[in-house]
């Protein structure tokens, strides 16, 4: 215990007197236009292979690591993982996991970003400016910097840390990332991920998915309109149907249910109001003088931990049958869900708060920064989800937060926050892995 302590002083001194460095590290970091592929734009076109190799030779040149390993997860998209060997003792694994790509950057960003360049990664009243600076590369730096200088003090570990930053999390491609880098055998007790969560300690992240809803109408001349509002003598069927009318009463029943969750879906880390839904995308009817015969409706749907998304995704099915069974065109003529649309459904992320994982990341925030650690939710999913459902515990911790610009414009990270987790993750590699004896002269 009085050898890690003194590993610790000397490391949190250490990374106070390179934080210059660390900070120059993550400015040519956040140079490197790291856009995914999927997310890449003709302003923004994606150098995440380019970035990743870069990162590699980054990280050899640190001298800090014994295994550097890049591999793709998809054609032109790799991972990497660093890792310093335990020698053996008192000590667990642990893995710190972050992703390289970012989301572009459109015109109309570029054009309202203060100093005019998005991938600047200058430094302005204590932040950090550039796309994927608090989305997430200030935590990837600041981990990576955690264990080169816990390395530079002549430490050895007792049990392994690894180092993993993979792709494909801006457009939830789970195999190709998070899931690639399970399979490569970067498991542990536990993983820590950085995403921005403002220094806070989540254990807890929010799920979500997307679902589509098709209504179909009957085609009229709007003109005629009245034969499909109003009772015609002798009609068997109405001449038309408004599908956005009966989309509207279908989005109606949804609302109520969104604010029936505002309500009463709770979660002791969860926000008010954290578990919702609401539409993304309407496109019903067109250009031409007919009323419109379909309209589709696609939905996000935000899950709160302890719920499953096959589960809500049940109870939304409920709603809308429970409007279409009071709907004499919607029984003969139901509305299609597709589910999930646009990526997979990623589940909630909810690790027990006595788990030891949540326990020592709040002692190395304590010890390190010399106040008490908030715990909170992540507002919504991210890769510790993903590897959390598939068998591996996870939370989050890292600096900066997703209201600091993250998708948007004038992205920024608070230096200050990047040298305090940098602290946090240096705490943690020495209390969690353990200091193996020291070494030889």
């Amino acid at each position: 215990m009085e050898r890690a302590d003194a590993v610790k002083r000397e490391a949190w001194a250490a990374i106070e007197s390179s934080a210059d460095e660390l900070l120059a590290f993550l400015g040519r970091y956040v140079r490197h236009r790291s856009v995914n592929p999927g997310r890449a734009t003709d302003d923004g076109p994606g150098e995440t292979a380019t970035c990743q190799r870069w990162l590699r030779d980054e990280l050899l040149a640190m001298g800090a690591f014994d295994d550097v390993d890049l591999w793709e997860g998809a054609p032109g998209q790799p991972n990497l993982a660093a890792t310093i060997r335990g020698r053996g003792g008192d000590g667990t694994p642990l893995v710190y996991n972050g992703h390289t790509d970012t989301v572009g950057v459109s015109a109309e960003q570029r054009a309202g970003w203060t100093g005019g360049d998005p991938w600047s990664g200058h430094v302005v009243d204590g932040r950090m400016y550039g796309r994927g600076a608090t989305d997430m590369k200030a935590a990837n730096a600041a981990f990576v910097w955690a264990a080169r200088i816990v390395r530079s003090l002549g430490v050895d570990l007792a049990a392994d840390l690894a180092v993993t930053i993979s792709i494909g999390e801006e457009t939830s491609e789970a195999p190709i990332g998070p899931l690639s880098v399970l399979e490569r055998g970067y498991r542990a007790p536990l993983v820590v991920n950085g995403e921005p969560t403002n220094l806070r300690i989540a254990p807890a992240g929010m799920g979500w998915f997307f679902f589509r809803l098709t209504v179909a109408g009957k085609s009229l001349h709007p003109a005629a309109r009245y034969g499909a509002v109003y009772p015609q003598a002798g009609a068997a069927s109405p001449a038309g149907v408004d599908a956005v009318e009966k989309a509207r009463a279908i989005m109606d029943a949804l609302a109520r249910l969104d604010r029936d969750w505002g309500l009463h879906e709770k979660h002791p880390l969860m926000p008010p109001g954290g578990m919702n839904l609401g539409p993304v995308s309407i496109q019903g009817g067109g250009y031409r003088a007919e009323m419109p015969p379909s309209c589709e409706v696609v939905y996000a749907v935000v899950v709160r931990p302890g719920r499953g998304c096959e589960e809500v995704m049940a109870e939304i099915g409920r709603v809308v049958d429970a409007v279409e069974t009071a709907d004499s065109w919607l029984r003969v003529h139901p509305p299609a869900i597709d589910y999930p649309v646009i990526h997979m459904a990623i589940e909630p992320l909810d690790l027990p708060l006595n788990h030891p994982g949540v326990g020592a990341v709040a002692r190395a925030f304590r010890e390190a920064l010399g106040r008490e650690p908030e715990l909170g939710c992540f507002p919504g999913p991210c890769d510790a989800n993903i590897m959390a459902a598939a068998g591996q515990p996870a939370l989050i911790f890292g600096p900066g937060d997703l209201s600091y610009g993250a998708h948007g414009t004038d992205e920024f990270v608070p230096v200050r926050d990047v040298v305090e987790a940098c602290k946090v993750y240096a705490g943690l590699i020495v209390d969690w892995c353990g200091p193996a004896a020291a070494r030889p002269g």
